[in-house]
């Protein structure tokens, strides 16, 4: 399964992650961002087996801590 998702960032803010040339991500914004797409795909695993009546769906997917998983802000060079 691939699960793609889109986040709409007002272009203010968008230019506010760019500075001398680098795109950052602050930690806790790419953990707030992975905390949903990681909820949605969750959800997307569930309603798929559920869909095709599959013995999986009786299975909690266990939480994914990503205050652990993502400790670092991201920084892109962009020019």
């Amino acid at each position: 399964m691939e699960l793609v998702t889109s986040f709409d960032v007002e272009p203010q803010a968008f230019d506010s992650m760019i500075k001398d040339g680098t795109f950052t991500l602050e930690t806790g914004f790419m953990q707030y961002l992975a905390t949903i797409n990681v909820g949605a795909a969750r959800g997307e695993i569930h309603a798929r087996c559920e869909a095709s009546n599959s013995p999986l769906v009786s299975f909690v997917l266990p939480p994914i801590n990503l205050v652990e998983a993502i400790k670092d802000k991201l920084e892109i060079k962009v020019s």
